[in-house]
């Protein structure tokens, strides 16, 4: 029993000095903030070793070793004749060497290693009698904290050059207390930037020189115009000139990829320029132009070309394409000339095509024209019987002739005799094709005249058809 009493007495005595260890841990500092001044935190603690946290950071430790002892850090009120403390407390002490404008609003605590028991917060809020800029990334913060400032107020940035007013622009409030102003890493930006704020009777201002670091920005690239054979080609390229940025400039021409150099047609050279700004055309920057010249274009002349323009920071690039009009009159209409050969060769071609398309189909027409005829007259040479009338075959009757055939049947199935024609040439002929083929016959008699024979067969087919002209035979 006497053993856990006394446990349970040194388990509270403990809890009770962890009560006292945690109540006296605290951050606090006598220092004055200002930009460019010493600043000191205090941690008042304890224990021999503590942490420090910055915006809730861990940015290191300390220990006894490095503190000294503060004397009143503790207080006897009973009988301070007979009691007495050697070591009542330990102060820590952070400096932070020299205050910038990211140290304002700042949030500080400590911390004790032993049981990791936190201080207080303490807020680093810098007082400043005038505005602070400085940029955050692509930002430009403006920064002003006055001690009263309720009637604060921050005034459009100002962008000059040389003392000369090139805009004013309208920041953005990022706080009460912090203005701000987006910026693009460009030359044309390049300046002095002020700050301004009315405090609420006094206006404050500081200014900012912001030196973009950037590769040459080129301007008015030029180009003559289109040039006929014998003209000067000149191309033009402008650069800003900035003992800043250009310490290092080099300037170099290409035809084609090739580098070139001054050289016969060929000159480079360069002449002082001046450059409007884009953002106030009344203000004229200095500036420098490189000028390459090709005298007395020729047609080989026709190429790309291009400049190339560095400095510390990287290299720009201007291209131009040199094109040559149409000269017939000169030496560089060969290439005219050349096409009109080919289109009119190509016309040649076309017309002796259709020519030959033209008298193929005429052949065509006419063979096809010549085949209808031949057939029409081999349509027109076949005998047509023509029926005798009844009475024309009673007066033959049945009467043969010497080859046994009878009159009825020559009528209608054998020619006119051979002496019915009017020449033996005529019979002779009619006899040599009387024994061949219909079609043997009908191109033998090809050579007679299709009239004469017509009308021979159309005598002889009426003097079957006339019972008074006919010869009777047997009677």
């Amino acid at each position: 029993m006497a053993k856990k009493r006394y446990l349970g007495f040194y388990l509270l005595t403990l809890f009770s000095c962890t009560r006292i260890l945690v109540q006296s841990i605290l951050l606090e500092s006598d220092s004055e903030p200002q930009i460019g001044q010493e600043f000191t935190l205090t941690c008042n603690t304890s224990s021999v070793g503590i942490n420090w946290y910055r915006n809730n950071i861990y940015i290191g430790w300390s220990e006894n070793q490095y503190t000294i002892v503060k004397s009143d850090a503790c207080n006897i009120s009973t009988d301070p004749e007979r009691y007495t403390f050697e070591h009542c407390g330990v102060k820590h002490e952070l400096t932070i060497k020299s205050l910038n404008d990211l140290d304002d609003g700042s949030v500080w605590r400590c911390q004790n290693r032993q049981d990791s028991h936190f201080s207080n917060n303490f807020t680093l809020t810098v007082f400043t009698g005038q505005p602070r800029l400085f940029m955050n990334g692509q930002q430009l913060v403006c920064l002003y904290k006055a001690e009263q400032n309720s009637d604060m107020k921050f005034l459009p940035w100002k962008h000059s050059i040389d003392n000369e007013l090139v805009r004013e622009i309208e920041g953005y409030y990022i706080s009460d207390t912090v203005y701000g102003l987006n910026m693009t890493n460009s030359q044309n930006n390049g300046g002095i930037y002020s700050c301004s704020v009315n405090d609420g009777g006094t206006v404050q201002k500081v200014v900012y020189n912001f030196i973009p670091q950037q590769a040459p920005h080129l301007y008015e690239p030029t180009l003559k115009g289109e040039l006929q054979t014998g003209d000067n080609s000149t191309f033009t390229v402008t650069y800003l000139e900035n003992n800043i940025l250009n310490r290092f400039v080099n300037v170099s021409w290409y035809r084609a990829g090739q580098i070139l150099e001054t050289v016969d047609r060929v000159t480079i050279g360069e002449e002082p320029s001046t450059i409007s700004h884009p953002y106030n055309n009344n203000i004229k920057l200095p500036g420098i132009k490189t000028i390459l010249t090709i005298k007395s274009v020729i047609v080989t002349d026709q190429e790309f070309y291009s400049s190339q323009i560095c400095n510390q920071n990287g290299c720009s690039l201007a291209s131009f394409q040199l094109a040559i009009a149409d000269d017939v009159n000169g030496e560089d209409s060969d290439i005219n000339v050349t096409e009109a050969v080919i289109v009119a060769v190509l016309a040649v071609a076309l017309l002796i095509v259709g020519i030959f398309v033209f008298i193929k189909c005429r052949k065509y027409r006419a063979s096809k024209q010549s085949e209808s005829c031949e057939q029409n007259v081999y349509d027109s040479t076949v005998p047509t019987p023509t029926p005798t009338p009844a009475s024309v075959y009673d007066t033959l009757g049945t009467t043969e002739n010497e080859n046994g055939s009878s009159e009825y049947d020559r009528a209608i199935h054998v020619p006119s005799p051979a002496s019915e024609y009017t020449t033996l040439g005529q019979q002779s002929q009619y006899e040599n094709t009387a024994n061949q083929p219909p079609s043997v016959y009908y191109n033998t008699l090809s050579g007679v005249s299709m009239t004469e024979k017509l009308k021979e067969e159309t005598d002889n087919s009426n003097e079957y058809e006339n019972p008074k002209g006919h010869k009777e035979t047997g009677k």
